[in-house]
């Protein structure tokens, strides 16, 4: 599947794993990379959602169309998959529900 990024951040911090590790901490870091070579090896979005490690579970309301993939502790990876499915746009790292 074609990863792409919302941001040049996003796209860097995945490129350069010290950018991730001194933005987000070394687990969630670390995790961030692990989460989108995963989505990188998937044939497409149904595969990433057939994958329970990720709980994969699409949001609602005003981020309808959008997905939360599990990362560690409250983190999450917030995508966004294209209509056909063939390409993913990583949106976000978050802490679901703040500290």
């Amino acid at each position: 599947m074609n990863v792409r990024f919302r941001t040049r951040q996003l796209e860097r911090a995945f490129q350069e794993s010290d950018r991730a590790v001194r933005r987000w901490g070394e687990a969630v870091g670390r995790k961030y990379i692990t989460r989108i070579v995963e989505l990188e090896r998937a044939r497409d979005f149904d595969d990433v959602r057939t994958l329970i490690a990720l709980r994969p579970h699409p949001l609602k309301g005003e981020r309808t169309g959008q997905w939360a993939l599990d990362m560690t502790g409250r983190w999450r990876l917030i995508v966004e998959p294209s209509e056909d499915g063939q390409d993913v746009t990583i949106l976000e790292v978050s802490q679901h529900y703040g500290n």
